[in-house]
């Protein structure tokens, strides 16, 4: 929707779907106390996954370091300095098995959905986008085109049929739980199967079918359903 054109409405009560029981009801009648909980949370999640992840790197840099400290300058150093890139890197990897199982283990499945940001069903949506960037943020650029990342994000919730090309400009996927793509399409552009319109948060599924292709620098908004052998690309 263009908003430049007209004034953006109010949120009203009508926006939002009947409340899911009491604690929708709770996280209704007191937004800013349910957004504390709701980011203590995901900050404690958060916390946890990227603390787990590193446990390997640590229990091997700490097991390394007497070694390397027993050699001469330069070459502690010549040593230590690609240790410790490897040992980001293995942190990397570690992210990318930690984060999936959290995002199993937590209340992250996303459903389509329409009504105000403080209810029940914007939770999972809020959880599951915050576990997402833990890795989109740092280690998803440098696996995006190998199999390793669709690895990470078929176990995200995304489903990715054979023979599928993801472009670079994928690191920036939002959402994957609500997004498919068919056998053959190559794509190149970010998603974002959600929106806020007239402050109303707005969830749909993304499908892509097969043989499509999206050119970089192509938005695909929520409900979009894009044809076999579709070739989309910005005007």
């Amino acid at each position: 929707s263009d908003h430049r054109h007209r004034p953006m409405r109010a949120f009203t009560a009508a926006d939002n779907p009947p409340p899911a029981g009491w604690v929708d009801r709770a996280v209704r009648r007191a937004p800013a106390a349910a957004h504390v909980v709701v980011g203590l949370l995901m900050y404690g999640s958060a916390i946890l996954a990227l603390g787990l992840a590193a446990a390997p790197s640590l229990a091997v840099g700490a097991a390394a370091w007497p070694r390397v400290a027993t050699l001469n300058a330069p070459w502690r150093w010549i040593v230590a300095g690609p240790g410790i890139a490897a040992l980001l890197f293995l942190w990397g990897f570690a992210l990318l098995s930690v984060v999936p199982a959290m995002n199993a283990v937590l209340p992250t499945r996303i459903r389509p959905s329409s009504g105000g940001y403080f209810t029940v069903r914007s939770i999972p949506w809020y959880l599951h986008n915050g576990l997402l960037y833990l890795v989109r943020f740092t280690f998803l650029p440098f696996v995006t085109m190998t199999p390793i990342g669709a690895l990470f994000l078929r176990a995200m919730g995304m489903r990715i049929g054979r023979g599928v090309v993801l472009g670079p400009g994928f690191a920036q996927v939002v959402d994957p739980d609500m997004l498919t793509i068919d056998d053959g399409a190559t794509v190149h552009a970010m998603f974002q199967a959600h929106t806020f319109e007239d402050r109303v948060l707005k969830i749909d599924h993304v499908r892509i079918r097969a043989g499509a292709t999206l050119a970089n620098g192509t938005v695909v908004l929520y409900g979009a359903d894009i044809g076999e052998r579709t070739h989309v690309a910005p005007a």
